[in-house]
């Protein structure tokens, strides 16, 4: 009977430590979430007022499940404040809610380019950035 009551024991504490790990079991997505070393290319423009603005950092960031959206989602993180919530196929390639392709993962490897106008409007206007970076 001890015998019994130690088994299950431990395999109830087997199961809680599987459960309370922050990645999700038999998710494809577990292979992406992580903390990355991004370079940041970020550009705005108005043909209207004349303005243009331009700026490249190298950011830390994170990529973690999405609380929100499709099942697929995941959401990246920049130590700069931005957050960019994106869908990820099987294959790794990634779109916007809109549809638009914006990126893929390959091995540790993340390259994600966007304009504002891939998914409508801008009209003289426009603002684009471009994040690639690589898994720690």
């Amino acid at each position: 009977m001890k015998a019994f009551f130690f088994v299950v024991s431990i395999f109830m504490s087997l199961l809680f430590a599987a459960v309370s790990c922050e990645k999700k079991p038999f998710d494809y997505r577990n292979k992406y979430t992580g903390e990355y070393d991004l370079i940041y290319k970020y550009t705005a423009w108005n043909f209207n007022s004349g303005m243009t603005e331009e700026t490249t950092a190298e950011y830390g960031g994170e990529i973690s499940y999405s609380k929100k959206g499709s099942a697929d989602n995941l959401l990246l993180e920049v130590e700069n404040g931005h957050k960019i919530e994106m869908r990820v196929d099987k294959n790794g390639r990634l779109t916007f809610e809109c549809g638009a392709n914006v990126g893929m993962f390959t091995g540790k490897t993340l390259q994600l380019d966007f304009s504002s106008q891939s998914c409508g409007g801008g009209m003289g206007q426009a603002t684009e950035f471009s994040i690639h970076g690589k898994k720690n």
